[in-house]
């Protein structure tokens, strides 16, 4: 497979208009993030070869992180080499403060899979299950409490319902840590996310993010108070003896988060899309999202045979990714695409009509 643009990718020779991946708004291919990119190399090279703690810093990384913090009206941000170790490093930050971790079963495996590093204690809830969640909380005596979720799933497209997480933790010693890997640049004013979108904010909410979904390009954030992310600093090996951000990929982002705050036709457009898109399969079972959502999936269920949709698909010059060995994938896999900012009402229309033409004759 090789990525030609945004929204078209060449499989075997033949091109087709791509539904897969994260580039939610195509800036992957953006003019102003590949000059930034191009640039960089001439003056910066691949990178610093060096963590933050030694030599690897530099006025392009400070800068990254002054923006994102302004970006997401947070009192500070901390860039890091990818969305995984924005995990990690939140979880190396609060160890010793944190004993139990109260996590959405359905949770990114880069929070997760790493719980044990800090000697803390996991404890799942059933996915965006509140009555679960309540029971959970109930049952977890530790003052020293935190609290884990993703914003958007990755897999499925399913919101959290945070609003409802952040009034059941009311009068609760505990820390909120949310992932806006996949509401980054979809969700809130201006793409800011999902909590910001519900004023979810204060000294005990973290953030991460990564820079590859909606900016299309490399790295990760974590951002929050001041002083939580001090942690950070101070404890994470993740951010400390790693090599940093490299200035070229900084600059990248830097630029697509510029077009961001400049180019708000592209979240509209977005938008738009997801609408479209969401109203057109009405009545085909996709497993979560919503209208405002641009991640979608299907999976093999009475009347939906997902291996011959894809094949169809393909058929017609259209790829939607079939989804096999993912973690929290179903036994027989399923079928998980997104629109872009880019995609035409027309391809748009196509995809459905393939769709919903092959679930109704099943």
């Amino acid at each position: 497979m090789r990525i030609v643009s945004a929204t078209r990718v060449e499989i075997d020779g033949e091109i087709l208009t791509f539904f897969g991946g994260t580039n939610y708004l195509g800036l992957s291919f953006h003019p102003a993030v590949l000059n930034a990119l191009k640039s960089g190399i001439d003056q910066s090279g691949l990178g610093m070869g060096a963590s933050r703690n030694t030599t690897g810093s530099s006025p392009a990384l400070t800068e990254l992180e002054r923006q994102s913090a302004g970006f997401f009206r947070r009192e500070e941000a901390i860039a890091m080499t990818s969305g995984m170790m924005a995990n990690v490093g939140v979880l190396e930050g609060l160890t010793g403060d944190i004993d139990t971790w109260l996590v959405d079963e359905s949770s990114h495996a880069s929070f997760q899979n790493f719980v044990a590093i800090t000697g803390a204690k996991l404890v799942r809830y059933q996915h965006r299950a509140l009555d679960d969640f309540r029971e959970k909380l109930r049952g977890i005596s530790s003052p020293r409490l935190g609290v884990f979720t993703d914003s958007i799933f990755a897999l499925t497209g399913a919101v959290a319902p945070l609003r409802e997480i952040v009034n059941a933790l009311a009068g609760r010693d505990h820390v909120l840590v949310v992932d806006e890997s996949h509401s980054f640049g979809v969700m809130g004013e201006m793409g800011r996310g999902l909590a910001d979108d519900l004023g979810i904010a204060g000294d005990r909410v973290i953030l991460t993010s990564t820079l590859s979904k909606a900016l299309g390009c490399r790295g990760g954030l974590i951002l929050g108070a001041r002083a939580a992310l001090a942690k950070v600093r101070q404890r994470s090996a993740a951010y400390a003896a790693s090599s940093a951000l490299p200035p070229v990929l900084c600059g990248a982002a830097i630029a697509a988060l510029t077009v961001v705050e400049q180019e708000s036709h592209l979240l509209t457009q977005l938008r738009a899309n997801c609408k479209l898109m969401w109203d057109q399969l009405s009545g085909v079972p996709l497993v979560a999202g919503g209208p405002n959502v641009p991640i979608f999936c299907l999976r093999s269920v009475s009347g939906c045979d997902v291996n011959h949709i894809h094949e169809r698909c393909k058929e017609r010059g259209l790829f939607l990714p079939l989804i096999v060995g993912y973690p929290g994938m179903p036994e027989g896999g399923m079928l998980r695409w997104i629109v872009q900012a880019g995609h035409q009402p027309s391809e748009i229309a196509e995809v459905c009509e393939v769709i919903t033409s092959l679930v109704r004759k099943a």
